[in-house]
């Protein structure tokens, strides 16, 4: 077990950038995508051209821009609250004999409420207090992305070479929590992939140097960074703040939701890469059975980008 310890959402001072080539397309000019966006105003160099060796990270220099108007999304603030225990990521890796290689190993990565606490009677509850990353934080998984005792984030592809361990997912949910909100950002990616340097000290596992990346739909972008508050009350409801954002998202839109080559297809989604590192959990954290959260009431529609 191992539990998310760090999350950089635009590399080190926003110069290396995490991710893969999610297209499998060399985007270095204008007319070199992947599928059609809005070509014209597009601040093409900060957000759609590829990144070294190729990588797909639009959503860096969307996260970048969004954080130098609402803190709260800055690296820095993401940080805090994961090392305060406010939210967490928490994976099973099944199967690893420890080697250099393995050829097939199962990996299931769950998004946490925070570490687990025991109120009178033994019921458990998520604000358990700050996490150490020892290996003895008990992490409460969120019930809401569990069908009975089935994980909803189980990777169908994953292997462990040179000890760097590779996984493929469908679909990744990484809920973050942020300042004076209390709701989650959800960031729903799909095709995401992941890879980290696996080190095994003591049977406990740690991971660095990972990186995550996928397809970020603009649909659940706009929804997710929607539903941030601001004054009180929704950026969605905030015409001037939401124009802006909307326009930047739209702006930034660089690949497609589906994984089928169409350079003729519009772009609808926006590649997003991360760094992290994670640090040993304790295996109760899925033993244990998840915490119910009453679901987030919907605070604003779902908004799609015009047609250039």
């Amino acid at each position: 077990m191992f539990a998310l310890s760090s999350l950089d959402t635009v590399g080190p001072s926003g110069s290396s950038f995490s991710g893969f080539n999610l297209d499998r397309t060399c985007t270095d000019t204008r007319d070199a995508g992947s599928c059609l966006g809005q070509t014209e105003g597009i601040p093409f160099d900060q957000s759609i051209k590829d990144k070294q060796r190729g990588v797909d990270n639009a959503g860096s220099a969307l996260f970048l821009q969004l954080s130098g108007v609402y803190d709260q999304l800055s690296a820095s603030s993401i940080n805090a609250e994961l090392r305060k225990g406010k939210f967490g990521v928490v994976a099973k890796l099944s199967n690893y004999h420890g080697g250099e290689d393995d050829r097939e190993v199962q990996l299931v990565m769950q998004p946490a409420l925070g570490v687990v606490a025991l109120a009178d009677g033994g019921a458990q509850q998520a604000d358990g207090g700050v996490p150490k990353f020892d290996g003895t934080d008990t992490w409460a998984l969120d019930a809401r992305y569990f069908a009975g005792n089935i994980a909803q984030f189980s990777a169908d592809l994953a292997y462990v070479r040179g000890r760097r361990l590779v996984a493929h997912f469908r679909e990744l949910l990484f809920s973050l929590s942020v300042p004076d909100n209390s709701r989650f950002i959800n960031i729903l990616i799909s095709d995401a992939w992941l890879s980290g340097d696996v080190s095994v000290n003591n049977r406990e596992l740690s991971l660095s140097n990972g990186m995550v990346g996928g397809r970020w739909p603009t649909k659940k972008l706009l929804r997710a960074f929607g539903e941030l508050l601001a004054f009180g009350t929704p950026i969605c409801n905030v015409s001037a703040l939401y124009s802006q954002l909307k326009t930047s998202a739209c702006e930034a839109q660089d690949i497609t939701v589906s994984t089928t080559p169409n350079a003729a297809a519009r772009c609808d989604a926006i590649s997003i890469g991360f760094g992290f590192a994670a640090r040993p959990a304790n295996p109760d954290s899925f033993t244990r059975p998840p915490v119910s959260r009453a679901a987030d009431t919907d605070l604003c529609r779902d908004e799609a980008c015009a047609l250039p």
